[in-house]
């Protein structure tokens, strides 16, 4: 089927037409025509008011809680949260119940995954059930789709396994995804430790934690010449020490969670729950150096660390909470919060680039003959998450009811589509 998008504005540096307003025509999955203005006598054609098109937004890990617990999310549901907000591809962390770490726990995510226009590239755990004493069978996992492995929250593993771990995953071609938290020093942790914590009264998650774990990352990585990728940077310490570490010869890249862009510690007075997040929401120094590193390119990537929680997991006493937050549906939206006045081609390509890195897809700039891997989206207009909008099963978001500016359209992914109605 051929599909014409009509009068879009590329964004897209890349793109010979990056900046202009453009009909972009698409037929078999492929860009067949980007002019002025093309005619379609059969198909579909694409028009949103205020349209602005761009390399398709890939999220490097969220969670469905698909095994186990499906009454939070499913794959399904998950992967539709996705499409609506733009992106076209995600990276399913393992932290399910039980964990993803066999071959048939990756065939089995993806068959649930295979009618969804967004990709879904399954992380395999990198220890059995992610306790962090034994290797998973990551051949098996890797020859049967999964991408890459990690631990996700629980880095719990001693310096010797996490260095078996890096290397056994480099030896499949495994992407190893590490969320630097040094679990001994934030046991009972509840949010950033500083003064409001102590004002508060909760046990603060220091910054020396996520310090401590990234040199240790970081130096073995270094010393094995393998790449590794660091997920939910929360710190401007954090982010030195990953330059440092580039400085030194590691091949390293990094993400930062969308809410650490926004908001800070100051965001958790009163003891609002839906702001207990890991990462951590640190202070405004941290806030402004992790949306410098988005806009100089040292942090290559956004994600929206999509998180669903039960509503009794959130309505209780903070110290009680679960940790997250969902956020598929509105990250595009709070980026245009943390970069307002700001460009969107100094921050956007953060949506993709890194993704298209990490997940080692072959960069799809706009012009003619490249694969259609598109989100279409606004800088106008608002968006807000209710009843009425949220797709996700969970509602746990700090955004609730809000309205946010922008507005997303939907994502072209080759032949397959999701499109919002006019």
């Amino acid at each position: 089927m051929s599909l014409l998008i009509k009068r879009a504005t590329v964004v897209d540096p890349d793109s010979p037409f990056h900046g202009q307003e453009k009909d972009i025509l698409i037929e078999n999955g492929i860009i067949a025509e980007v002019s002025d203005s093309i005619d379609l006598e059969k198909g579909m054609v694409v028009t949103y008011p205020n349209l602005k098109v761009s390399r398709g937004w890939l999220d490097l890990h969220v969670d469905f809680a698909d095994p186990g617990n499906e009454d939070q999310e499913s794959i399904e549901t998950g992967l539709e949260c996705a499409a609506a907000g733009g992106f076209t591809g995600v990276g399913l962390v393992p932290s399910t119940q039980p964990v993803l770490d066999s071959k048939a726990d990756i065939e089995y995510v993806l068959g649930k995954s295979s009618n969804s226009p967004c990709q879904i590239f399954p992380l395999g755990a990198a220890t059995k059930g992610l306790e962090g004493k034994e290797l998973t069978e990551m051949h098996d996992m890797k020859s049967a789709g999964a991408f890459g492995f990690t631990n996700d929250f629980l880095s719990n593993m001693k310096a010797d396994m996490l260095e078996l771990v890096m290397r056994y995953a480099h030896s499949v071609q495994g992407v190893f995804f590490f969320h630097p938290e040094e679990i001994s020093l934030n046991q009972g942790g509840q949010m950033h430790e500083g003064m409001i914590s102590t004002r508060m009264g909760l046990k603060g998650m220091p910054l020396i934690a996520e310090e401590i774990a990234l040199q240790t990352c970081l130096k073995l990585a270094g010393y094995n010449k393998i790449p590794v990728h660091i997920m939910g940077l929360s710190s401007k310490s954090g982010l030195e020490i990953i330059k440092e570490a580039r400085e030194q010869g590691a091949e390293v890249t990094c993400d930062v969670n969308v809410m650490n862009l926004v908001y800070t510690e100051e965001d958790l007075l009163g003891y609002p729950t839906e702001f207990k997040l890991r990462s951590p929401l640190r202070c405004k120094e941290d806030r402004e150096a992790l949306v410098q590193g988005v806009l100089d390119g040292s942090i290559e990537s956004i994600s929206s660390d999509h998180r669903p929680v039960r509503e009794e997991g959130k309505n209780c006493e903070f110290d009680l909470a679960d940790f997250g937050a969902i956020g598929l549906q509105t990250c595009y939206n709070l980026c245009l919060k943390a970069f307002a006045g700001k460009d969107l081609e100094k921050w956007l390509p953060a949506l993709y680039r890194g993704g298209e890195h990490v997940f080692n897809l072959e960069p799809s700039p706009i012009e003619k003959g490249e694969y259609a891997r598109l989100s279409l989206f606004s800088d106008q207009g608002d968006f807000k998450l209710n009843r009425e909008t949220n797709l996700s099963k969970s509602k746990n978001s700090p955004v609730w009811n809000q309205s946010l500016k922008g507005e997303v359209y939907g994502i072209v992914n080759g032949r397959d589509y999701y499109l919002k109605e006019n």
